[in-house]
């Protein structure tokens, strides 16, 4: 009978507030994404509109990739604060798990000290639990009330912990051991969780290395040697005294365009910041949208860099 009941749970039942909270989030971030798209769009059309009749791309390069930053960095910003959400969700766990225990121990049943629990300070979890227990005050049912902050919680190791704690008020036994139990799967959890970090973070720092390491040849190369060429075109075409033909050694370099080299390798390190920038957050946090913020300060190098050239 009580698996019947597990699997019904598992299976079906209503969606309350979760529903309410999850259509504002997404209509809110579909607002932003239409509004900065816009604002993308625009900014691409007037910076392609300003430089037709420039001969400088830079210009044209640098406010194109201007234009599609502000156009992915605000729904980006909007994913990254709900994703710190939901790690802040499952750093409070072990608090949680924690204070239950010592409640248990002190003679309080598992469903009142988890109601208690939202008098507690657990973060962003607090808000979560007080709609749990005002949920359960307003005579919602405890699988009702389970489900429904199990819908809010959404993370992978919240809504284990909620499942095991629903499971333990239902079936009773030995609840401290149970709840000791599920102490250990979250601190385990979290330490796995936290050496991944860890043994990812040299990769990031490997990302930036890689990204100054081509960004200070590029530079070398275009204020060191392109600038030395562009000083022998000049010498042949003052020694050539109008001829039309150029002998020698360095004939070759005549029709050698220097600024167009500059303009490649200038869009090959904006395409190195953008793409170095995505894989650096996927590697640190796990989320592309969390790299945008890696994104905007290399291209801001690089900008720099080669505006100060």
């Amino acid at each position: 009978m009580k698996q019947d009941n597990i699997k019904k749970r598992k299976t079906s039942g209503p969606v309350f507030h979760e529903d309410v909270v999850t259509k504002t989030r997404k209509a809110k971030n579909k607002k932003v994404a239409i509004m900065s798209g816009i604002l993308a769009v625009i900014i691409v059309a007037v910076t392609l509109q300003v430089t037709a009749t420039d001969e400088d791309t830079d210009m044209r390069d640098v406010g194109i990739v201007a234009g599609i930053l502000i156009g992915v960095f605000p729904i980006s910003f909007k994913m990254h604060q709900h994703q710190k959400y939901l790690e802040d969700i499952d750093s409070n766990l072990p608090l949680l798990v924690q204070s239950l225990i010592s409640s248990v121990e002190s003679g309080m049943s598992l469903l009142h000290a988890f109601e208690q629990s939202a008098d507690r300070k657990l973060g962003v979890l607090t808000p979560e639990l007080k709609n749990f227990r005002a949920n359960m005050s307003w005579g919602m049912s405890m699988d009702d009330a389970f489900t429904n902050l199990q819908l809010r919680v959404q993370t992978n190791l919240s809504v284990h912990v909620f499942t095991l704690l629903h499971i333990s008020m239902d079936m009773g036994g030995d609840i401290l051991d149970s709840l000791k139990v599920i102490q250990k799967h979250v601190v385990d959890s979290k330490n796995i969780e936290k050496e991944r970090k860890s043994s990812l973070q040299p990769y990031v720092s490997i990302i930036y290395i890689s990204f100054f390491v081509f960004l200070i040849i590029a530079i070398l190369l275009v204020s060191q040697f392109f600038t030395e060429i562009s000083n022998i075109q000049e010498d042949m075409m003052k020694n050539s005294r109008g001829s039309s033909t150029q002998s020698g050694v360095f004939s070759a370099l005549v029709g050698f365009d220097v600024e167009q080299v500059k303009s490649l390798l200038f869009n090959m390190a904006l395409i190195e910041a953008v793409f170095g920038g995505l894989a650096a957050g996927k590697v640190g946090t796990g989320t592309f949208a969390a790299g945008v913020k890696h994104v905007v300060i290399l291209v801001i190098v690089t900008v720099i860099m080669f505006t100060i050239i």
